[in-house]
Parts: structure tokens; sequence; C-alpha cells
């Protein structure tokens, strides 16, 4: 029952339908409200408003209980009974490329990876990791998911495949000089994953190469390793 009473909520506020970020914020803003709404029951003296206010108070927790269910399902729950993973960064594509990563990869023969054949293929496959090359040298829409059917719109203009090893259970979403600040971290069970990178929108791009729609997906794929 209670699956169920949750199941309508998240549908009802369309958790599926917004970024993880915008969860997060969502999170936040609702424990703040339903605290304030609780306090003000206690404090005023009245029937009716006191009841009003305290059950607005109690759906902002409820409401900031489930969008933190939601997070966690995408961040953290992949592989436990099959639960989808799924999150969505804007990373900073210094260099026109951005890793995902094992935090035990070595990035040392990176840059010597990039020849005339990976750069047409806007993709490096790496141990421990992946370069994916992106045509703006600017922020990039970045969509990370296992077991997820959440995407981006639009056109899909070029697809590359790799192999991902991940035995540490956690992948890293990072610019290629930001260290991470840009991007994050999700658990997956530890394994080996082929991996699929969709590039979407690659001729939305201005002339001077600063406005643009591209957008990045990855999606991993379970091997059994």
């Amino acid at each position: 029952m209670v699956q169920v009473v949750q199941g309508y909520f998240r549908s009802a506020v369309r958790f599926p339908k917004r970024s993880t970020e915008l969860l997060r914020g969502m999170k936040a803003g609702s424990h703040v409200i339903g605290v304030c709404w609780l306090a003000l029951s206690l404090l005023w003296d009245g029937a009716w408003q006191t009841i009003l206010w305290a059950v607005v108070g109690l759906a902002g927790l409820v409401q900031s209980a489930l969008v933190e269910k939601e997070i966690l399902r995408r961040t953290n729950g992949a592989g436990k009974g099959g639960c989808p993973m799924d999150a969505e960064y804007n990373v900073m594509a210094d260099f026109h490329q951005f890793t995902v990563s094992d935090p035990t990869a070595d990035f040392g023969d990176l840059w010597a990876k990039w020849t005339d054949e990976t750069i047409d293929a806007m993709f490096v496959q790496g141990d421990r990791y992946i370069a994916i090359g992106t045509m703006r040298n600017m922020y990039a829409p970045v969509l990370i998911r296992l077991d997820s059917e959440r995407s981006f719109t639009g056109r899909v203009d070029k697809v590359a495949t790799g192999v991902l090893e991940v035995p540490s259970g956690v992948v890293e979403v990072s610019g290629s000089t930001d260290n991470g600040m840009s991007g994050g971290k999700v658990k997956v069970p530890p394994g080996t994953y082929r991996v699929e990178v969709q590039y979407f929108n690659l001729d939305s791009i201005s002339d001077d190469g600063l406005e643009g729609d591209d957008r990045y997906m990855i999606t991993l794929f379970r091997t059994g390793r």
C-alpha cells in the first residue's frame, strides 16, 4: 500500500521528467517549507489554521522524503534488484572533451590517444576510462544511465561504443581539466560494462562555435563480467 501511494505522488509531481540537479533543489526547498509550516502550526493559536498548516508542513516533508528516495534510486540504486539509474550533468568540456571513468583510471596516455581517427570518431577507449569528444569547448549537457529509459530529445547524429571496467563500483563523469567539479559520481555494481555514446544535435552549433544544443548520452550495459 505504501509503495502504491509513493508511486502515485512520484508520478503526480513528475519526478521522472525532472533532472537530478533540479530534484536536489526540490528536496531542500520542500524540507525547509515543511519545517517552517510545522513550526508555524505550533505557534499559531487557531484551531483550523493549526491543522491546515500542520498538514501542509507534513506534505512538504513527505515530498522531500520522496524526492530523496528518487535521487537515491537514480544515483545509488543501480543493480539492486535491477533498479534503474540515471544522472544528468552540465560538464565543462574543456579541450572539446570530457571523461567517464573508474576512480582508479590513469589518464596519462589520454592525450596520445587523440589521433586523427579518434578525433573524427569523437571517442577514445582507455584503460578503465573513455573520453568523449564534444562539438563545443564549453559546458555540455551529459546524461549517463543504466537500466533507465530516460533520454535526451533531438536527433542522434553519431554513435560510439566501447568498454568500461568499473572495479570500484563508482563511475565518475568529469571535465578533462576541472577534476570533477562540473560532473559527478554514480554508484553501479562493480564489473565490466559495454558503453554506448549517443551524440545529439551536432548540427545545431553556430558558426562561431559558441551556441548550440549538442547533448551527449552514455548508456551502460551489463556484460556479466
